[in-house]
């Protein structure tokens, strides 16, 4: 008689089972419906909940674990959405909006009033229940709403909106939510001068990323900067300064950039700050950021564009920013994306500059500003120890306030030959070279790697494989590839250059180019075998797979 296998299900610790209960309920979110959708409510899958139907026991835990009920929505219907608030017991709720208006719900529709007469319930039933509030294109009747009075323990709260012509009310009630932690706000028509700027709340501040108007006053704000003053806690930092037209270089409130007058921003480990390059000047003069703190400071293709004294102003106030000090690692990887834009009749190009103190390839980082609006997690996506958008023709003026003594790893996106002869002369110590493309028509060139002094001890390149597909790479000038490989073999300093494309080669052996980014392209297969062959037959030329990496070699 064979014994049966014991039933885990009844063993397994009720800690554990409320663990796995929350890692569910995080990985199989209620869908959104959409306006045109016919899904059934009986159709939307409660993965989380019907889990708990696995045995009595189960049931039982995940009856007792409040933290399961707390994600409440308007999609439960009112009869469930009492039952999770009873279940929930004294535990704090996270609200979001997006939990009971869908995408109708912006207009007058009796089911719009309806949900956001949910919304609103659930605000004052249990505001002092409420530790997280997202509110996204809220209607002044929801934003007046939720802040009618205290909120005495939201810690987190997110507000975004991209309308425009919504009129909200000209402040924002920050005595409200007097343990607010983290604040993310996106409302390009609300000023800076909207905030309280003197509330204690502020010295209490983990997270601060501001979105807001500029014409009235920005960063410049004594209040604004009095207040940042007293931030002792704040580990992100967050500015976009929307509709600024000018800003000044310096001001008149302690910008003396003396010890005694900075800021210390002690607590920070990551600030990006999107505006003009004066602004950029202006905040390097009154604050101070710990070693190893990230910093990303990004501007619109208009304001990048400015005359050299903002460009010196700049540079200076970067030779403070990265003086040598002994306890700050160098960095050791650079990218630079290149981006056009026109000007009247001229052609000008804006450069975004990444630096890491790592081996790893630096993030591309935005081409235009955007990363605090249009981002949910901002400071989760910049991971660049230092990015910095600026005009092409200002390398010189800015590059030499940078170390990059230590670089060794360089990427170079959309960059014409002029331009990366431009660069890359900073770059002296350079081993690894990445080429990549995202423009169209294509735009690279490696000519500029035939000069004699221009980056002497560069050993690999890399052709970007996201873009040299095996169809590319059948197009390239191979005479120009095998000039510069010769020229290099000359100067003493020989390069291996590598294309990612060795999987498509071995289909293409194995009589199977249609399964190749050669399909459809009229391509023979006996012209790409000879070019293949043609390729291979450069010793300095090497085809490897997609994911393999040279650097690491």
């Amino acid at each position: 008689m064979t014994e049966e296998a014991p039933d885990f299900t009844l063993i397994v610790p009720d800690e554990t089972l409320c663990t796995i209960f929350s890692f569910v309920q995080l990985n199989e979110p209620i869908p959104h419906q959409p306006p045109d959708s016919r899904w059934s409510r009986r159709e939307i899958d409660y993965g989380w909940v019907r889990i708990t139907f696995v045995n009595r026991r189960w049931r039982q835990v995940a009856i007792d674990d409040a933290i399961l009920w707390t994600r409440l929505t308007s999609k439960l219907g009112a009869r469930w959405l009492r039952k999770f608030v009873q279940r929930s017991k004294s535990a704090s709720f996270s609200v979001n909006d997006h939990e009971f208006l869908d995408d109708q719900s912006r207009t007058s529709s009796a089911m719009a009033r309806r949900q956001r007469q949910q919304l609103l319930g659930i605000l004052t039933a249990h505001r002092a229940r409420t530790s997280s509030l997202r509110l996204h294109n809220p209607v002044p009747e929801v934003y007046e709403g939720a802040f009618a009075s205290m909120l005495s323990t939201l810690e987190d709260c997110h507000i975004y909106s991209k309308l425009s012509m919504m009129e909200y009310p000209n402040h924002f009630p920050v005595a409200k939510v007097p343990h607010l932690r983290r604040l993310h706000i996106r409302v390009q028509t609300l000023p800076f001068a909207a905030l309280n700027w003197t509330c204690a709340t502020w010295s209490s501040m983990t997270s601060l990323n501001l979105v807001l108007d500029a014409r009235k006053g920005g960063f410049w704000m004594p209040g604004l900067l009095d207040a940042l003053r007293r931030m002792q806690s704040l580990c992100e930092l967050g500015i976009r300064e929307c509709e600024i037209e000018t800003a000044p270089l310096r001001c008149d409130h302690r910008c003396s950039g003396a010890s005694t007058d900075l800021i210390d921003l002690s607590s920070v480990k990551s600030v990006i700050l999107e505006s003009t390059l004066q602004t950029h000047v202006h905040f390097l003069r009154h604050i101070r950021l710990p070693l190893h703190a990230r910093l990303a400071l990004y501007s619109s293709y208009a304001s990048a564009l400015t005359e050299a004294p903002i460009y010196n102003a700049l540079a200076s106030a970067l030779d403070v920013l990265f003086v040598p000090r002994a306890n700050l690692p160098a960095f050791k990887a650079a990218y630079m994306t290149f981006a056009d834009m026109t000007r009247g009749s001229t052609l000008k190009s804006v450069v975004t500059l990444g630096l890491t103190r790592q081996s790893c390839r630096p993030s591309a980082g935005p081409r235009l500003t955007g990363i605090l609006f249009y981002c949910e997690n901002p400071h989760e996506q910049s991971i660049n120890d230092f990015s910095l958008h600026y005009h092409d023709v200002r390398a010189s003026t800015i590059l030499p306030s940078l170390s990059f003594g230590s670089v060794q790893t360089l990427t170079l996106d959309n960059a014409r030959i002029s331009q990366a002869r431009a660069q890359c002369q900073f770059f002296p110590n350079v081993e690894h070279l990445r080429i990549c493309v995202n423009t169209s028509p294509p735009r690279y060139n490696i000519g500029f790697l035939e000069e004699q002094n221009l980056l002497p001890v560069l050993s690999i390149v890399d052709m970007d494989g996201n873009y040299f597909n095996l169809n590319t790479v059948l197009r390239i000038n191979l005479p120009a590839f095998e000039a510069v490989l010769k020229r290099r073999q000359e100067m003493g300093s020989p390069l291996v250059i590598f294309f990612h494309v060795g999987e498509e080669v071995a289909l293409v052996r194995n009589g199977s180019i249609e399964e190749t980014s050669c399909r459809g392209k009229g391509l023979r297969e006996d012209v790409v075998r000879e070019f293949m062959e043609r390729l291979e037959a450069v010793e300095e030329i090497k085809f490897v797979g997609k994911d393999f990496d040279p650097f690491d070699m």
